[in-house]
């Protein structure tokens, strides 16, 4: 096998203004970070429903808490109150034992005090894999943080995507990355900058299968290289390393005449996800299958989710052709128009194996003219380690911080105004249920404001059940099928967590800066921009979306998928467990 190699590009302007950390510096701010998450997925999804939790405000510029955890009482200072239970540390985690002893403890011992009390709450033994992955996550993010950074990024976007060295804010392992050694996971971290270029084998082209919902078959991307009878066909190059060191899938290879031949053409570089490959002027973004378990699960492209990413796209774009999915022309969706895997046997495992390790979905490029201003919204939302939140540096423009009020709540309404009417519409008028968490929805700027949203992996999306036929889907495999549709109720938890819990709790907690006033104007805000979305003519008119409008804005709690709990009952995703938080949007005067 060819040597698979990997090169650095790093960033212009980083989180980290260019600089790596010393190894005892990146120890703390790592454990801080760490600390911080895994302190909000505890409050929000274990300590508010126990009433444990106290929140004492000690001066203008800081607040105290502590609860009660496996015999502690846990302590620490955070930058101010929350209504959502979103607390940014400002100091480390204090214990205090029975005797009032005080000791300071890291993200280690803390999760240790946290699966001990979930053990004893679910009545099940200590997770020890989930430690393990934590650790894993930990040293993870000190690697990112101790690697030298270098040259420049080509655009404003793909640095945005690879700048997130902190990761989701709401899970308790968010850099967890297992099935590949360190070394080679640093090569294909977007967190350090990583390009490289694809690996490709060539395949005899009745070998080829596509996904498409076209009447005519779409050429072949650039990235795939046609020789007349056979294709050069690309892999992620850690996936393709992955399935060499397989003798048993090398020998399915050559029976199909599949050869490996290496790296080549152009460098490609790894989007926030890892697996989602980027060049600025390639049509589209390659969404490669990749053995490697991130966060909690392995990256892979099972042919099930090839064929409902195809069709659920396909019903997207009826639903855009139709005079009601025309209504937002501020919002986009980065279509995921075909994908492609080896046309094998169905009855081998091994046949179905590399089917999976060869699953690639096309998504859609950003215009080229909006790649040089467009950013992943959790760029702009979330921790650096020694600076505001992207969001603030961009309204501030050499203003005070304490007047950047006004403009955070007028571009905290532009935002939110284009994405509730956006996936309110999809979901009320078509039954199509985005999920735009913050990494999942891009902002372009101008003048400092957001003047257009992408949307983007249909992976998550699905069909609401009531609003379509299975049977109409009967051309699909009984997986796929599955995999399509969520029933009523998942759909609107599914719904409420990502739009209101994982994206604007997230956007308001960052805009609102250390105002726990201004958060409580922001989430008026939304209210109103919901209260007024009910208006619409055709909302007024449709009894299913006036119910559930009315939930979110009066129910005196919301769903609220939990992480840590999820995590620590190792459930898949799908089976992830909801609990009730306190609705923000009925905050009273």
């Amino acid at each position: 096998m060819n040597q698979i190699s990997y090169t650095i590009d790093a960033p212009l302007s980083n989180t980290y203004d260019n600089k790596s950390f010393s190894q005892e510096n990146s120890d703390c701010i790592a454990n801080l970070h760490a600390s911080a998450a895994l302190l909000n997925c505890y409050l929000r999804e274990v300590a508010q429903n126990d009433y444990q939790l106290v929140v004492k405000k000690d001066n203008p510029f800081s607040c105290h808490l502590q609860f009660n955890l496996a015999g502690y009482i846990i302590s620490a200072c955070v930058q101010k109150p929350s209504y959502t239970h979103f607390f940014t540390l400002t100091s480390p985690l204090y214990a205090h034992d029975a005797h009032g002893v005080q000791s300071q403890i890291d993200y280690l011992e803390f999760l240790i005090l946290i699966n001990h009390q979930l053990a004893k709450i679910y009545n099940t033994t200590f997770n020890l894999e989930f430690i393990i992955q934590a650790k894993n996550s930990l040293q993870n993010i000190i690697y990112f943080l101790t690697q030298p950074q270098r040259n420049s990024y080509i655009n404003h976007f793909i640095s945005s995507e690879q700048n997130l060295i902190f990761g989701h804010e709401f899970h308790p392992t968010p850099k967890s990355r297992f099935g590949i050694d360190i070394k080679k996971l640093l090569a294909i971290s977007p967190e350090v900058s990583a390009r490289f270029q694809l690996y490709y084998f060539n395949i005899p082209k009745s070998r080829l299968k596509i996904y498409h919902a076209d009447t005519k078959i779409p050429k072949l991307p650039d990235a795939f290289i046609d020789h007349g009878e056979t294709i050069d066909y690309p892999l992620h190059p850690a996936e393709a390393e992955i399935l060499l060191n397989n003798p048993d899938l090398i020998q399915r290879l050559q029976k199909y005449n599949i050869t490996p031949i290496g790296q080549k053409g152009e460098y490609f570089y790894p989007t926030s996800s890892l697996r989602t490959l980027f060049h600025p002027e390639d049509d589209y973004f390659y969404k490669c299958s990749l053995h490697v378990r991130l966060t909690n699960c392995l990256r892979k492209n099972a042919v099930y989710e090839l064929e409902s990413a195809v069709v659920i796209n396909h019903i997207i774009a009826q639903y855009q052709q139709s005079s009601s999915g025309n209504t937002c022309a501020d919002v986009s969706i980065l279509a995921e128009t075909h994908a492609y895997t080896l046309a094998l046997s169905k009855d081998h495992a091994y046949d179905q194996d590399l089917q999976t390790y060869f699953g690639i979905i096309l998504r859609k490029n950003l215009p080229k003219s909006f790649q040089t201003n467009t950013y992943v919204a959790l760029k702009l939302f979330s921790q650096s380690s020694h600076q505001q939140a992207p969001i603030i540096n961009l309204l501030m423009e050499n203003q005070r911080i304490q007047d950047i009020k006004p403009k955070a709540i007028n571009w905290f309404h532009s935002y939110a105004h284009k994405l509730v009417h956006f996936i309110f519409d999809y979901y009320f008028n078509a039954g199509i249920v985005f999920e735009p968490h913050l990494q999942n929805v891009l902002i372009t700027i101008e003048n400092n404001n957001p003047v257009h949203l992408f949307i983007r992996d249909l992976e998550g999306t699905k069909l609401c059940r009531s609003k379509y036929q299975p049977e109409h889907f009967d051309i699909l495999s009984q997986s796929a099928k599955s995999a399509c549709f969520y029933m009523e109720q998942q759909s609107f938890n599914r719904l409420v967590y990502c739009l209101i819990f994982n994206n604007f709790a997230t956007v308001i907690h960052y805009l609102s800066l250390e105002s726990f006033s201004l958060e409580k104007q922001l989430w008026h805000r939304l209210r109103t921009i919901i209260a007024t979305y009910c208006n619409k003519q055709d909302i007024q008119q449709n009894t299913f979306a006036q119910q559930t409008l009315n939930t979110i804005l009066t129910a005196e709690t919301l769903s609220y998928k939990a992480n840590l709990i999820t995590r620590f009952l190792k459930s898949a995703d799908k089976d992830a467990t909801y609990i009730r938080l306190t609705n923000p949007l009925i905050i009273k005067d």
